[in-house]
């Protein structure tokens, strides 16, 4: 309750070195159906999240955030066996990066069951974020049901 009564304030930074969730064994890589598992930023990227949330009385929250990431050059599982370098700076390489800020709003009529709202918007996604996460820069806006999460 930083501002005033029922007021939350989120605020992270997620720093994932270079090569992490990678390994030279394919059997041993982290990634269902060529996609890499672990947190979605990837390895060799930084994020820096921020949300605010306000609980009303009536089960209605409203939350706004703002999401940045930076994404350093895609790796080579051959140059960290290889060490052409002993060791990896995180974000090493040409940087990428990623911006969007969001609203929700999302009503709790009875015990687990939400009814919710959310606009977003996506004003920089540039390189990878296209080719890799396919994402393209605009808005969107989505509702939604759901029960017991």
């Amino acid at each position: 309750n930083p501002l005033w009564k029922d007021n939350y304030f989120t605020l992270e930074y997620t720093g994932i070195r270079p090569y992490s969730y990678m390994h030279g064994d394919p059997l041993t890589t982290y990634e269902s159906a060529g996609y890499q598992l672990g947190h979605w930023i990837g390895s060799n990227a930084v994020q820096l999240y921020a949300a605010m949330e306000q609980y009303f009385p009536f089960m209605i929250n409203l939350k706004g955030y703002f999401n940045y990431v930076i994404k350093g050059q895609e790796e080579n599982i051959n140059d960290y066996y290889d060490r052409i370098t002993s060791t990896y700076p995180l974000l090493a390489g040409d940087n990428i990066y990623y911006s969007e800020f969001g609203f929700a709003v999302s009503y709790q009529p009875v015990n687990d069951f939400f009814l919710s709202i959310t606009f977003n918007y996506i004003n920089i996604a540039g390189g990878r974020f296209q080719t890799e996460y396919n994402i393209d820069k605009g808005a969107s806006f989505s509702s939604g049901i759901r029960y017991g999460f």
